[in-house]
């Protein structure tokens, strides 16, 4: 049974919790009181994605935001499941572990597919669907992660430096200096952590092939009845708006929101209009 640790401050607005799933121990930061809001990082990320929108969420919202398995600051097991099962278990026992048992649900990238997956297994869990350049859509994505399935991928990305994390970073934002403050040194702490290399590698080669994404729902939407919101930067350089498009036709209930010159972090580089879009959509 998934059991929330005590909590430490981080800061006024959040906090960071140490909360036990399937014998695994992850970060979550929490914020604000009320109905909870859950917040899904993507693919080699961390929960710190969200901290530009996180405190204004928060005013509505009680906002959860995990480091998923194999992420962030989360455990790394050598050897672990890092597929989308996996993944899927694992939000369902993180709402569990803090007694959610139906919430709003917002996920980017390529979290969009774990919540896709959640959205069709487990319907009752799940009020409102926010999908923010969401995988699952389709089977493009950007051919850097394509070639991240590669035997060489590890030993590259174990020779990672300052200059290469930030560069990766960059190319997310259509406004390179749209990148947060701090990202650049909470990534470097995350990538030298023990596994974050191997538990990278193992969740892009579960996700992703050199055909790309793995997982495409596009022939299910019309099974997913939850009102959706579908956020996406025109300019996405990772996965092309033309899936959100392509997406509102097959949703019985989805709306679409495409911020103009913006790259694959709409709540990067507007957060302000980010937070209100999901804070209108959701009716807080």
């Amino acid at each position: 049974m998934p059991v929330a640790g005590p909590a430490d401050t981080v800061s006024p607005a959040v906090e960071t919790r140490r909360v036990t799933v399937g014998g695994l121990e992850h970060r979550v930061l929490i914020a604000g009181s009320g109905w909870p809001l859950v917040l899904l990082h993507g693919l080699g990320g961390s929960a710190d994605e969200w901290l530009a929108v996180l405190p204004q969420l928060a005013i509505h919202y009680r906002v959860v935001a995990p480091d998923a398995i194999g992420h962030g600051l989360s455990d790394k097991p050598a050897g672990g499941r890092y597929d989308l099962a996996a993944y899927t278990e694992f939000v369902l026992g993180v709402t569990d572990a803090f007694g959610i048992r139906r919430a709003p649900l917002v996920a980017v990238s390529g979290a969009g597919a774990v919540a896709l997956s959640l959205a069709l297994t487990h319907p009752d869990r799940i009020s409102r669907l926010v999908l923010v350049a969401a995988a699952g859509l389709g089977r493009t994505v950007a051919w850097r992660y394509r070639l991240a399935t590669l035997p060489f991928t590890s030993w590259f990305l174990r020779r990672a430096d300052r200059r290469s994390v930030e560069a990766s970073g960059r190319s997310l934002c259509y406004a390179p200096d749209k990148l947060p403050a701090g990202w650049i040194d909470r990534r470097m702490e995350i990538w030298s952590t023990p596994g974050a290399v191997d538990a990278f590698v193992a969740t892009v080669r579960a996700c992703i092939s050199l055909r790309g994404q793995r997982a495409d729902f596009t022939r299910r939407l019309g099974e997913i009845r939850h009102p959706t919101l579908l956020v996406w930067g025109r300019e996405d350089p990772i996965l092309p708006v033309s899936h959100a498009l392509a997406a509102q036709a097959a949703f019985p209930n989805a709306q679409v929101r495409v911020f103009d010159r913006c790259g694959h972090m709409p709540m990067w580089e507007y957060p302000s209009e980010f937070a209100q879009t999901v804070l209108e959509f959701l009716g807080g």
